[in-house]
């Protein structure tokens, strides 16, 4: 059975399913083996890079 978490809510729905957390060192070992197949564009997509923050705006602004 799942363990989940309500958190206020009343509908079992509404619920946040909780899993366990990942052990960082184990994952990034077991992917060393799939990065050399990765294409350039997945590598760049797996980076940190800057935050980006979207907000909606009523007048059309173009293309960016």
């Amino acid at each position: 059975m799942l363990q989940t978490d309500k958190n206020g809510k009343q509908q079992e729905w509404e619920a946040v399913v909780l899993i366990p957390f990942i052990d960082e060192k184990r994952l990034i070992s077991a992917m060393k083996d799939c990065e050399s197949r990765l294409s350039d564009i997945e590598k760049n997509r797996n980076r940190h890079g800057p935050m980006q923050v979207y907000v909606f705006c009523e007048e059309d602004l173009g293309k960016f």
